[in-house]
């Protein structure tokens, strides 16, 4: 608003606050409280500098980056990367093939709790997968299900002690050519990858950094 606009703004306020003579037509546009306390702060208005209004577009940007971004829970806060190998066996359902030790995985690579690659000793690799989902157990849930009778179980690492579900977390990953492909799972304790199953439990070996 220009000097000359406040002028004319700051005269109706005055000339509208006046009193009036008859019957009025209709309301009035304008109060007649506070009428000088508007026509000072018309006069002395300044339009804001530029630097202000860079400030404060700089500020709603971040504030609106803040509500938009995941909290402090997020799917990968405090998970431990890394490159790993399938060691012992931990348990396994009944099925014919079982080795005893997890070495035909080779190289388990977890780039992030959502990336997951599995390359052979010859450098191939038979799986990638960049998206993942998570699920927590309880301690009694996950003696349960691998408590079962039709597992076998081998000579690693058994059930460790926890006493919050948020402490075991399930990372279960999908070949990303093929959705119905074998997939396979990292347990990770307190952030912690401890072990790695292939499909849905049909073998659980121990991770070794």
């Amino acid at each position: 608003m220009t000097v000359p606009q406040r002028q004319d703004y700051a005269r109706g306020l005055l000339t509208l606050s006046l009193p009036r003579h008859g019957l009025a037509a209709g309301p009035l546009a304008f109060g007649e409280v506070g009428v000088r306390e508007r026509i000072v702060k018309i006069l002395r208005y300044q339009k804001p500098r530029r630097s202000m209004t860079v400030l404060a577009l700089v500020a709603t940007l971040m504030l609106a980056g803040c509500f938009l971004t995941d909290p402090a829970t997020s799917l990968t806060q405090g998970i431990q990367t890394g490159t790993f190998r399938a060691g012992p066996l931990v348990c396994a359902g009944v099925v014919s093939y079982r080795p005893m030790t997890g070495e035909h995985l080779g190289q388990i690579q977890i780039l992030s709790p959502t990336a997951l690659k599995l390359v052979k000793q010859d450098g191939t690799v038979s799986f990638e997968s960049k998206s993942a989902t998570r699920s927590y157990y309880s301690q009694s849930a996950l003696e349960k299900e691998l408590g079962d009778p039709s597992f076998f179980w081998g000579k690693g690492k058994a059930v460790p002690k926890f006493s919050d579900a948020q402490e075991m977390s399930v990372y279960t990953y999908y070949a990303e050519d093929n959705q119905d492909s074998l997939s396979y799972r990292i347990f990770f304790l307190n952030g912690e990858p401890i072990w790695i199953a292939e499909g849905m439990n049909i073998r659980i070996y121990e991770l070794i950094h």
